[in-house]
């Protein structure tokens, strides 16, 4: 047995039984003409039932005997059914009268389709008014009561089976058009009969959802209510998608209508919808069914709460109109911005929504900041901070980016603090600048890279120095925290680009603050040496050299350990036992020392090589021109002779300054040598003989013959 009761609103009922005044069948059969829609009609007749029972059973009794439609009469036989009076029901279902029981013939009679004007709709109710009135089931089948054969239930089943397979077989429009009867037939009998049986059949003909959607249409406010089913104590559907498929339906039908519904209906339809919860979060899963809500609900009249209307506003993404209301739409755009009203599912598509809820909220807050509430304020600076500008978003930027740059252009309300931060974010270094001492904060984590404006290493420095440069810039209060800032980059930025640049802006300030002299000094030190090739050097640019180099590494020595002490003691300052200028200038200072060490090495290495073999070379030559002079003496023909050899010119050659100079000289040396060795060898007879003479003319002048041949021997093997 299928009861209605549970799917009409108690407000509803009440509002039309107050609302007319029924003193019989006629009167009743007036007001149902007068309803705007087969809603009204079929509520008309439940209300009447419900709430004026001493009235209802003689006016629907009447309704049957002088109403030949088949929807009055359908109704007219529910409205019995629905009798809530205990007595006056009880006392219909006893039968106890002859007029009692005229009734159970009356009705039966239209279940067996009797009647003159009987059909499918009349049968239907009829069969379903005898088992809702309670009549005693041995009344039923009696002969002199209902007479009936079979049970109403099979009758009742019977008829909204075959009018079930209609629905494919009827055309629902003909050549011109136009509806056919037939179907108007059919959409009747669901209209004022059993609503619930067609929304529980398990169709998908096209035709089916035709005839679905008309009957809601159709019945107006009932219709989206039944369809939406919100305590699901009517419909009995377990299939989610069947379910939620009328709900689609149920509410477009109530959005393309909202508009046209009187106050009350709205009323009506927005207790179903708000019942339902489809404005809530908790459709973040299903955002298309909760935006048809939406739209319906934007269009309620001036009774609708100002906070519903812009939530409606902003699940449609008609940001202009939330700005229109104002602070009530706050609450519900700081949920697309954390994330907990969802309006997409796309990743992309959320960041825009944030976006948009942020640019709205700023709109908001431009156009009524004097009548906004502290408590919003509040909230509103901390989301700003917390869900745009916060260092959460290193990895998405340019979202962040994108964000500032609607944060920045606020008006004046905005906190100077936050304007700075969205300056900073989008790199404007002349507004962070100008913003003053409230920027500070910020820039300090673009320095720390806490705060990242990029993802290239090369950008992130260059930021980096912009921060720091900007600082500088800053016209604080105290020169002293300006300083204090700066030094506190030079002490712990692990960068040296950005240290260097820091060491320069705070050059000028040396002679102001003297404990940093020694520690800007070092860290602008620019350390240079020229390598060039020792070999290609004199003795004497060597020296000049090494002394040059000697010098530097005292001032190397002493510059950077004065600068380390700076800093060692600067650290304490910032609670650091070390800081990353004093670890850079003692890696500095080793790498310096190393390097101008080893190149001093280098050089009196090679000062000793290019001495030794310039004694050497000289020697050669001095000897080869003293043999030669002694040769000419004794053997005029070898002394021609040997002064035939080419390359002669380097026993007297002085391009012997250098290195390389000796030993370009040394081949020529070595090719005279060479060709002296075969032609003295040559000539040693003659030299003895010549030396015998001198013998036996003098010792003295044997002397010098074997001298010569014993030197010779000597400088050539020795070459």
């Amino acid at each position: 047995m299928n009861n209605f009761s549970s799917i009409e609103p108690t407000s509803q009922s009440e509002n039309l039984s107050g609302s007319i005044n029924l003193k019989n069948g006629r009167d009743l059969a007036a007001s149902f003409e007068k309803a705007k829609n087969p809603g009204e009609k079929v509520e008309l007749f439940f209300a009447v039932a419900e709430n004026q029972p001493e009235v209802a059973v003689p006016a629907f009794v009447e309704i049957l005997e002088t109403q030949a439609k088949q929807p009055i009469r359908a109704l007219a036989l529910q409205g019995l059914g629905r009798i809530r009076d205990p007595h006056i029901k009880q006392a219909l279902a006893a039968c106890d009268t002859e007029e009692d029981l005229q009734v159970l013939r009356d009705v039966a009679n239209e279940v067996k389709g009797k009647g003159e004007v009987s059909g499918d709709l009349t049968r239907w109710a009829a069969a379903w008014a005898i088992e809702n009135i309670g009549f005693s089931q041995d009344a039923i089948p009696h002969l002199e009561g209902g007479a009936l054969t079979e049970p109403p239930y099979r009758i009742r089943n019977e008829i909204i089976g075959r009018k079930l397979q209609e629905i494919g077989r009827i055309q629902i429009l003909d050549s011109r058009n136009e509806v056919t009867p037939e179907y108007e037939i059919n959409l009747e009998f669901w209209l004022y009969g059993p609503t619930e049986e067609l929304f529980r059949a398990n169709f998908n003909l096209p035709q089916y959802q035709t005839l679905v959607g008309d009957v809601i249409y159709f019945l107006n406010v009932r219709g989206i209510e039944l369809a939406i089913d919100k305590d699901r104590s009517f419909l009995q559907i377990d299939d989610e998608r069947k379910r939620r498929w009328l709900q689609e339906q149920a509410l477009r039908i109530a959005g393309s209508k909202f508009a046209e519904f009187t106050e009350f209906e709205q009323k009506r339809a927005y207790k179903t919808i708000e019942d339902k919860d489809f404005l809530s979060n908790d459709y973040n899963q299903d955002i298309p069914l909760r935006n048809l809500a939406a739209q319906a609900i934007k269009q309620a009249g001036s009774w609708l709460d100002p906070s519903i209307r812009s939530r409606s506003f902003v699940i449609c993404e008609e940001w202009e109109k939330a700005v229109a209301i104002g602070e009530p739409a706050l609450a519900h755009l700081q949920e697309v911005i954390e994330r907990k009203l969802k309006l997409t599912t796309s990743e992309n598509e959320l960041r825009q929504h944030q976006i948009k809820a942020l640019e709205t909220i700023l709109a908001i807050f431009d156009k009524n900041y004097t009548e906004i509430s502290a408590s919003n304020h509040q909230i509103v600076d901390c989301l700003l901070l917390t869900e745009f500008l916060s260092n959460n978003y290193n990895n998405n930027i340019s979202w962040r980016k994108s964000a500032a740059q609607a944060i920045k252009q606020a008006g004046s309300w905005l906190y100077p603090s936050i304007r700075a931060r969205s300056f900073v974010i989008c790199e404007q270094w002349q507004q962070v600048a100008a913003i003053g001492e409230p920027a500070v904060s910020h820039l300090e984590e673009v320095i720390e890279r806490n705060l990242r404006l990029a993802a290239s290493e090369d950008e992130i420095i260059n930021q980096q120095i912009k921060a720091v440069e900007t600082i500088n810039q800053i016209q604080f209060a105290e020169l002293s925290e300006k300083i204090k800032k700066l030094v506190k980059v030079l002490l712990l930025c692990p960068e040296e680009q950005v240290r260097k640049a820091t060491a320069r802006l705070l050059e000028p300030h040396k002679g102001v603050v003297p404990n940093i002299a020694n520690l800007v000094d070092a860290l602008l030190f620019e350390y240079t040496l020229e390598k060039p090739e020792l070999k290609d050097l004199t003795v004497p640019q060597m020296d000049e050299r090494l002394s040059s180099c000697r010098e530097k590494e005292s001032v190397i020595a002493t510059t950077f350990a004065n600068a380390i002490a700076e800093a060692n003691s600067l650290a304490r300052t910032y609670s650091k036992s070390t800081s990353a200028a004093q670890e850079f200038l003692q890696n500095k200072q080793e790498a310096y020392l190393s390097d101008i060490r080893g190149w001093i090495t280098q050089l009196e290495k090679q000062i000793a090589e290019t001495s030794r073999y310039q004694k050497k070379i000289k020697y050669y030559q001095e000897s080869l021109k003293d043999a030669l002079s002694e040769i000419r003496g004794i053997d005029s023909e070898l002394y021609k002779e040997l002064m035939a050899v080419p390359k002669q010119t380097a026993l007297n050659s002085t391009e012997y300054q250098t290195y390389n100079q000796c030993q370009n000289l040394s081949p020529d040396l070595e090719y005279i040598k060479s060709q002296f060795v075969p032609k003295i060898n040559q000539g040693q007879a003659k030299l003895n003989k010549k030396s015998k003479e001198r013998f036996e003319a003098g010792l003295w002048g044997m002397g010098i013959g074997v001298a010569i041949i014993l030197f010779m021997t000597l400088v050539i093997d020795y070459l």
